[in-house]
């Protein structure tokens, strides 16, 4: 290998790899980084790294001693996508929906996620069925989706004023399409025709986030004296403070999936919370169709920036993904700079997917000078954690360096975790060993792929 396995390697490694154990084989070719599948499952879903999540999720989940409700959740989540040119598995996804309700039926995301999913597929009476479970649970969004598919009779009669009641419910609970909603409801005169109350929930959707609301609030003003509009303007003041604390409810309509309902809590918990979370959490927000706006990646790279600056390795990274693909009003270096920077930063903190991007950045030049030792190490560091293209990639440069075996190693391990293009060069590679260095390595590595999913 290009980098030799010292103690000090060891420790380092070691480092990288918390909670983990670690494993040099004798001919000191191997240095393997140990975590249990549930806990690789669960940081690799976080992190953005799908192929990997496939992997470790499915074995966790298919696994009959598993009871964990955020791996059956994150799997499902992977399995919507779809990951290495394979098309999403929907059926499978909604299996793994169903076992997380299992598992805890008390948690409402897994009803609100799977009613998502059957919604998407316009299996309206069982998404239905799923957002009321939620709902019962106390779900926000959920309370809203159902309000929106009754008032339009997906999945059931159109009941306008059972549809009604639910949007002034999940409106209380600070969902901000459902305030939207009620402004339209009571400006119409449908149920009741009530202006003030029209624009008191004009005020509130606003103040939840929801751009659209904006536009008619001027409108409903002029129907207002002055006087009036403030009282209304200090009732919303009111009714905010009863809310609860902000920073926690962010954290926990998030952790539940109510999405359009963390939005408005978020975005007033800024005011007084430094948790990085927080700032990532309206990243995200942003980043997405949050409360009916559009993604607004200028927006989301501002609180990425404020969570990374407070510790968030994933913000780190997530900030290096968007320079990565140039940012609007900066030139194709200026991007690839600043992408490096961050990867760089989100890497150090040891997130396996910024590793990958920082040895092709080594490898590539993109954003820094080419270097290769430094692509090795990197690709290495991110192979260690369970990046399959890592490995593919650290391979493809040992065998370029005539590392053979070691190439032979690592391809090996890419073709197994599934990387599409790692078996051709995999072949190519086998012919310049003998049989008995084919033999060893291949014990190798099926010892590393037989440990790394326990």
């Amino acid at each position: 290998m290009s980098e030799k396995i010292t103690p000090k390697t060891v420790f380092s490694t070691f480092s990288f790899c918390l909670k983990f154990l670690f494993i040099v084989s004798i001919s000191g070719a191997v240095l393997i980084c140990r975590a249990d599948v549930q806990e690789k499952c669960l940081q690799t879903s976080a992190t953005g790294s799908d192929l990997s999540a496939l992997r470790y999720c499915r074995a966790a989940a298919e696994d009959q001693k598993n009871h964990n409700f955020s791996v059956f959740m994150a799997y499902a989540e992977i399995l919507k996508k779809p990951v290495n040119r394979m098309p999403p598995k929907l059926d499978l996804a909604e299996k793994s929906y169903m076992k997380a309700e299992a598992v805890d039926p008390e948690n409402p995301a897994s009803y609100f996620s799977l009613g998502i999913l059957l919604y998407r597929q316009h299996r309206y009476d069982e998404a239905l069925a799923q957002f009321r479970m939620a709902a019962d649970l106390n779900h926000t969004d959920a309370i809203c989706h159902s309000a929106l598919m009754i008032s339009k009779g997906q999945g059931t009669v159109s009941k306008p004023r059972e549809s009604f009641e639910l949007f002034k419910k999940a409106a209380l609970g600070g969902e901000p399409r459902a305030q939207r909603a009620l402004r339209d409801y009571y400006s119409l005169g449908t149920p009741e025709l009530n202006v003030k109350e029209s624009y008191f929930w004009a005020l509130a959707a606003s103040e939840n986030g929801d751009y659209l609301a904006r536009s008619n609030i001027d409108s409903i003003s002029r129907r207002l004296s002055e006087q009036e509009q403030q009282i209304q303007q200090n009732r919303l003041a009111e009714w905010l403070e009863t809310l609860g604390d902000s920073e926690k409810e962010c954290i926990r309509l998030h952790e539940i999936k109510s999405m359009n309902a963390a939005l408005g809590f978020c975005l007033r918990a800024v005011g007084k919370s430094k948790s990085p979370l927080v700032y990532e959490i309206l990243g995200d927000l942003y980043m997405s169709e949050t409360a009916g706006n559009p993604p607004d990646t200028a927006r989301a790279v501002q609180w990425y920036q404020r969570a990374s600056a407070a510790g968030s390795i994933n913000a780190s990274y997530k900030i290096g993904s968007i320079y990565n693909q140039q940012m609007r009003g900066l030139t194709a270096a200026e991007s690839q700079k600043r992408a490096f920077e961050y990867f760089s930063q989100a890497a150090a903190g040891n997130h396996q997917n910024a590793a990958l991007m920082v040895g092709i950045a080594y490898e590539t030049g993109r954003g820094i000078l080419k270097n290769r030792n430094e692509a090795i190490r990197w690709y290495r560091k991110a192979a260690l954690a369970g990046n399959e293209e890592a490995a593919y990639r650290l391979g493809s440069m040992l065998n370029d360096g005539g590392e053979y075996r070691d190439a032979v190693f690592w391809l090996s391990i890419a073709n197994l975790w599934g990387y599409r293009t790692a078996e051709a060069k995999l072949k190519s590679v086998q012919r310049k060993l003998s049989s008995s260095k084919m033999k060893e390595t291949s014990a190798e590595v099926q010892k590393f792929i037989s440990d790394d999913l326990k």
